[in-house]
């Protein structure tokens, strides 16, 4: 039975190709007297006569003997209502939609928003065509049958066709000729066509992943629902690929300033020590996630559910035990001045990490501190009372003996209340206006 479908499909699908007549004006759809003449043209004789049973069939309505014939079909049709489901009154119409489906199964069409159809080969087409043209098909698409009805113009709308001929130019073809075709007859008729599937993707309006079951024809989709048990590694996969492909990448996680600060001084290590340290920049960050941090990541799915990492212990988790242990005097968070304060250390710039300390703190300091083991002085920046750089400099020896009695006369002259002694280097550092023993 299955066999015998197929070869009337194919027959209907050459004789059209072959006789199929076309006007400057008309209507796309085909109606119901084209299975009429494919039944006809099943009795032996030349093509010639196919082709006057075609022409017989498009030039009105059936004679009584032509009716007769029409029962040697019937058998065909009865078996082929109970193959596919149908079930009496439009019969003929579906048995000619699934046939034409079946012969140019690559054309069957969902119908767009925007009234274009997509065909199941994965083109475009609609029955205006990519240029426009008049709605309804006039004047641009061909016909079959003498008049065109108001209900043949619903072709046009119809949420499934197959398009039975197309120009196939540019990007959307135009459709010449169509029928229309329900969603329940491919799904009985092109099961073995029909695929299964589940699709584990990254949504980037929900900023989510979403899992969903999808029942396609082709790259038309007849059901779509969501998957309530994904697949875990799927769900991770599609949760990096989202990370990685998202505008922010990495910065989708919640990072904190102690993260941030822990991050820039491992870059900074890394900087002047690139074999020993690794390099934890944002992007060799987002490319290497699958190693460092997917393993955290399962049983989530969103950006919201990123929100509860912790990236200071993820970066502390990438770091042997060594380095953790060499990280504080390597690349300290504070250095303690002479005042008594602890300063933090501004790693922005792995070559010249800064520290910002008011000059007054600095009184009896020698040397410029420095982190990476000596091998890198701090660049400082010495701030007035208000907070203010008045220098910069990596040589605070040179400073002392060059510079310092400059900055004075013209800090004492704008803060006369504060401490500027002659001698910096015996004097007593404060972060006050004044030392207390003063």
């Amino acid at each position: 039975m299955v066999r015998r479908i197929h070869e009337e499909a194919r027959r209907l699908s050459r004789l059209i190709g072959e006789k199929w007549p076309t006007a400057s004006q008309g209507s796309a759809a085909i109606d119901n007297r084209v299975l009429r003449v494919a039944g006809k043209s099943s009795s032996k004789g030349s093509s010639n006569d196919s082709s006057k049973a075609y022409k017989a069939g498009l030039s009105g309505p059936a004679s009584e003997a032509e009716n007769a014939n029409d029962a040697s079909n019937l058998n065909l049709d009865k078996r082929f209502n109970r193959a596919v489901g149908t079930s009496g009154a439009n019969d003929r119409s579906e048995i000619t939609s699934v046939l034409l489906a079946l012969a140019y199964p690559d054309r069957i069409g969902k119908r767009r928003e925007d009234g274009r159809y997509l065909l199941s080969n994965g083109r475009g087409a609609s029955f205006t065509g990519q240029h426009g043209g008049n709605s309804a098909g006039v004047g641009s698409s061909a016909y079959i049958g003498r008049a065109i009805s108001k209900a043949q113009h619903t072709i046009h709308y119809a949420p499934y066709i197959v398009a039975v001929d197309l120009d196939d130019q540019g990007t959307d073809s135009r459709i010449r000729l169509a029928v229309e075709v329900t969603k329940d007859a491919l799904e009985q008729c092109m099961d073995d066509q029909i695929e299964h599937v589940v699709t584990v993707e990254w949504d980037k309006s929900a900023e989510a992943v979403r899992a969903r079951e999808v029942i396609r024809l082709g790259a038309i989709v007849l059901h779509e629902r969501p998957c309530p048990n994904p697949d875990a590694d799927k769900v991770l996969a599609a949760l990096i690929e989202g990370i990685s492909r998202h505008p922010l990448a990495i910065g989708m996680l919640p990072w904190t300033k102690n993260a941030r600060q822990l991050q820039a001084r491992l870059a900074f290590l890394h900087h002047h020590r690139p074999h020993d340290w690794a390099d934890v920049s944002d992007a060799a960050l987002t490319a290497s996630m699958a190693d460092w941090l997917a393993p955290h990541l399962y049983g989530f799915s969103s950006r919201h559910d990123l929100q509860k990492l912790q990236v200071t212990a993820l970066l502390e988790g990438l770091l042997p035990w060594n380095q953790r242990q060499q990280l504080d005097d390597e690349a300290p968070t504070h250095i303690a001045v002479p005042s008594g304060s602890r300063i933090a250390v501004d790693y922005t710039n792995p070559e010249q990490p800064v520290l910002a300390v008011r000059l007054q703190e600095l009184f009896g300091m020698r040397e410029t501190p420095r982190v990476a083991g000596g091998a890198v002085p701090l660049t400082l920046h010495l701030l007035s009372p208000a907070q203010r750089p008045v220098q910069v400099t990596q040589d605070l020896a040179s400073f002392w003996r060059n510079t310092y009695f400059e900055v004075k006369k013209d800090l004492k002259g704008r803060y006369p209340k504060h401490y500027w002694p002659d001698d910096p280097l015996q004097a007593v550092a404060t972060r006050r206006t004044k030392p207390s023993s003063t």
